[in-house]
């Protein structure tokens, strides 16, 4: 059975996205079969995807239990995806007063998970019913991306805090794994810095933060924007490249705990 993972953060432009991504195709190049949910009403992952979602079940349908998880997958070339769009929104309206309202999508993947070795969600970036359903799912734990060109730590104390809810009332598994530096710019980003914005966040989580960073390139952008994986890119860069280092540093990881809990 896969474990399922949530990418979060409390801003966007901290290569949320990006990193689902870049990890969903890094571990499908390593064997692993793997799901990607779209948990952002502004759909940035199904859009990257080259998904339609005109006429087709998404996120919207599953957590508000209109279709089984199963009828809301749909194949890409590097993963299997459960796309969303705006109808997404609607869903907190909808959800509001249920009783198991953080519950729905944790309850709706127990029919999928025996079929991924991973499942991975892409957070709105904001704290809401659809982010707190994607912590409650996570039996895997958290990882948090976080821009080091953005040295605050505006926000970050509210997600610490709700994250410490849901692990403590809903999901004792909600907690962060590892913290991911993005967008690392060599010619501002001082070690020295980078030293301390580690520090700052590895605080407010208690977590650690992973030893792969990834710099700033335009060649991330460009893949977006033109709907092509990071690792069909053309052209290599900076970027992609400590995008592989940190699937091998997870895989690594993950599969460390695994072997650890089987003793």
């Amino acid at each position: 059975m896969g474990k399922t993972y949530s990418v979060a953060n409390r801003k966007g432009g901290c290569s949320k996205t990006t990193t689902v991504g870049a990890l969903a195709s890094g571990l499908n190049e390593l064997g692993c079969k793997v799901l990607v949910i779209d948990m952002d009403p502004q759909g940035n992952i199904s859009d990257w995807a080259g998904f339609n979602t005109d006429g087709q079940n998404t996120t919207y349908e599953v957590i508000t239990n209109r279709c089984e998880a199963s009828e809301a997958i749909y194949e890409t070339k590097h993963y299997d995806l459960m796309p969303a769009d705006n109808d997404l929104f609607a869903s907190e309206t909808e959800l509001a007063n249920a009783i198991d309202r953080y519950e729905h999508m944790r309850d709706a993947l127990k029919s999928v998970k025996d079929d991924y070795d991973f499942i991975l969600i892409d957070t709105p970036p904001n704290l809401s019913t659809l982010s707190i359903n994607a912590f409650v799912a996570s039996d895997g734990g958290i990882i948090v991306t976080t821009d080091t060109g953005a040295f605050s730590t505006k926000g970050m104390n509210d997600l610490a805090e709700t994250l410490a809810m849901v692990s403590k009332k809903l999901n004792p598994q909600a907690k962060v794994i590892g913290i991911l530096l993005t967008r690392f710019n060599p010619r501002f980003n001082a070690m020295k810095v980078m030293r301390e914005v580690t520090e700052k966040f590895s605080a407010y989580f208690e977590a650690p933060v992973y030893d792969t960073f990834i710099r700033q390139s335009v060649a991330v952008m460009e893949c977006q924007m033109e709907s092509v994986d990071l690792f069909d890119a053309p052209k290599q860069s900076a970027a992609i490249a400590d995008y592989r280092a940190f699937v091998a540093e997870f895989l690594h990881n993950e599969s460390a705990k695994e072997q650890e809990s089987e003793k």
